[in-house]
């Protein structure tokens, strides 16, 4: 199996509560991504963590960049900018990004970070961002032996512009990891992060590339990585189609044969046709390589790791078998992406099939459901239950101090700890029917499935209404059952969808993994503290868990949840509690 022309180099610091960074790669993409916490003193309302936010934009960008038809310095940019946009506002981000696509780089920055290059005996900076909520790109042809750093500013500014050039070499690459990490060790901000690439294109050895017309600048920038004055000149190319020479518009034709021709002229036809025949030949090898190096690459970045993560899975079956469906899933995700980009028929693509007979042979005898024993609750050990119990018609949500409804007559609001319960909303004409109530970060969201998300804002001492969905409400409303909130906003069909928005904009989102379709879910229950989503499958006693990509996680069954009206998860706990007739009960998850 041909081994892909790059090695990476990941380097991060620890995590803080206001800062948090980590390098990624996947395949031909890299990025050096950290989070800063821009604090304000009359900031009282939950965040969500910075680990979280990061991560979902990591896999966010990894959706959006998959799902490109065409891959050009412009689509991907926009794809960077579509997920930098869904950053809470409170959070300052900097996003350092490099994809090769066949031998170009292109290189983008939201924010402020810098690119370092390292061509020979070169060394210089590439881009340079400065301005936050910006970005700037640039793009050009890699050479054998270029070494690529994607550095955030705080790293650069920690480390050293000349101990990245002492280092940043094809000889120290190898141990630019242990080399530079612990100068990270004393850096208590928690936003560092740097990734280096190492390219090394053995298929051919190094060409000389011909002068650029361009002046030449004084930085490792070389006539094929364009300065990023005007990045956005440089021509995109198509991720998935070579360029290939203007063919000639007039056809050529030879004289007929009683035409006379002197031994000069058949000589000079001769030699006119050898050299049209290699230049035919010359196009066609080099069509030939450039698929041929789509394939290795494509091979490369699903094929292998999906392998592993098949390896891994199976490893895991006896000692944790939710990890190893997790591990299953991902792997399926991985060869998805295998159409359009492997041809069907070839060797490579025969592999992808026998991995997936190999997945479903895997995920066919695997139990996902666990049958858990209950044990009987308390009232006061979730007081959300009980005050669902307390008030049945209404519909209720909680948050760590307080407890809320919603009926017919408005919106009520009390302490756990409290009796006293006020009304804070009165209904009026502000919904028609509240199928489900969720607060997130002090606002109280409606859910009236006939109309729109119902949002009401803190105003003083009271609340001003406006509707979530501002343009197109999308047809999943109207079936909807419940909705949960850690930022982006989930909504539970009574068929089993499951839709993710955020800002009123639905969001990639797809059920993976899940041998038992769900029948009659009734609730949907995660926050910006969760890292998954709980669903009570009523119709099938038992909750099942997904990651917030979809992904199959765990299911949990019991025959009281047949009769569940509501479930309250305490992920940290590792418990879930539910109301069930006049009763609460407990069951442990992993």
């Amino acid at each position: 199996m041909p081994r892909t022309p790059l090695s990476f180099a990941p380097l991060s610091s620890s995590p803080h509560p206001q800062g948090w960074a980590q390098a990624y790669s996947a395949g031909n993409i890299a990025a050096a991504l950290s989070l800063t916490r821009i604090t304000t003193e009359a900031q009282t309302s939950p965040q969500q963590t910075l680990s979280a936010v990061g991560k979902d934009m990591l896999r966010s960008f990894e959706a959006e960049y998959f799902t490109l038809e065409t891959k050009t310095l412009a689509s991907i940019k926009q794809a960077l900018s579509d997920v930098c946009s869904q950053v809470p506002a409170d959070i300052r981000v900097s996003f350092v990004l490099g994809v090769i696509l066949h031998d170009i780089l292109y290189v983008f920055i939201y924010g402020q970070g810098l690119v370092f290059l390292t061509r020979g005996d070169a060394f210089g900076t590439l881009l340079h961002g400065k301005e936050p909520s910006t970005i700037t790109s640039a793009s050009g042809i890699v050479q054998h032996n270029d070494c690529i750093l994607l550095s955030t500013e705080s790293f650069a500014h920690t480390v050293g512009k000349d101990t990245i050039k002492t280092h940043l070499t094809p000889a120290g690459f190898p141990s630019l990891v242990s080399d530079l990490a612990p100068l990270l060790a004393g850096y208590e901000q928690g936003d560092a992060s740097a990734i280096g690439l190492w390219y090394q294109d053995a298929s051919t050895s190094p060409q000389p590339h011909a002068p650029s017309s361009r002046p030449a600048s004084s930085s490792a920038s070389t006539s094929d990585i364009p300065h990023p004055d005007t990045p956005d000149e440089t021509p995109p190319v198509p991720a998935s189609t070579p360029a290939h020479p203007k063919t000639l518009q007039t056809p050529l034709t030879l004289p007929i044969a009683q035409s006379r021709f002197s031994h000069r002229q058949r000589l000079f036809f001769t030699i006119s046709l050898v050299a049209l025949l290699a230049l035919a030949g010359s196009i066609f090898f080099a069509v030939q390589k450039q698929q041929s190096d789509r394939i290795s690459q494509a091979v490369a970045s699903i094929i292998q790791p999906a392998r592993d993560l098949i390896d891994q899975g199976k490893s895991l079956q006896s000692l944790n078998a939710t990890v190893a469906r997790e591990d299953f899933a991902k792997a399926q995700d991985l060869l998805a992406k295998a159409d359009g980009q492997i041809p069907p028929g070839s060797s490579e693509y025969q592999q992808v099939e026998s991995l997936r007979s190999e997945l479903a042979s895997l995920l066919s005898v695997q139990t996902q459901t666990v049958t858990t024993s209950t044990t009987p609750a308390n009232e006061s050990d979730s007081p959300y239950l009980a005050y669902l119990k307390a008030n049945s018609g209404s519909v209720s949500t909680s948050d760590s101090t307080t407890l809320y409804r919603a009926d017919d007559e408005g919106i009520f609001r009390k302490g756990t700890t409290s009796s006293r319960e006020t009304r804070i909303i009165t209904r009026g004409s502000s919904w028609e029917i509240a199928e489900d109530i969720s607060v997130y970060l002090g606002n109280i969201y409606i859910l009236d499935p006939q109309n729109n998300i119902r949002k009401f804002t803190p105003s003083g001492s009271s609340y001003s209404r406006t509707n979530y969905f501002t343009s197109d409400v999308p047809p999943l409303l109207s079936r909807s059952v419940s909705m949960a909130i850690d930022s982006a906003i989930y909504l539970l069909g009574s068929d089993g969808t499951i839709g993710k928005f955020s800002r009123g904009v639905q969001q990639p989102f797809q059920i993976t993994a899940l041998d038992t379709p769900l029948k009659n879910p009734t609730q949907i229950v995660t926050s910006a503290q969760m890292t998954r989503l709980y669903i009570l499958d009523q119709g099938n006693a038992r909750v099942v868990v997904l990651d917030k990509n979809g992904a199959f996680v765990a299911s949990y069954a019991s025959p009281q949840l047949a009769q569940a009206t509501a479930i309250d998860v305490r992920e940290k706990d590792k418990t879930i509690m539910f109301l069930s007739g006049e009763s609460i009960y407990r069951m442990a998850i992993e």
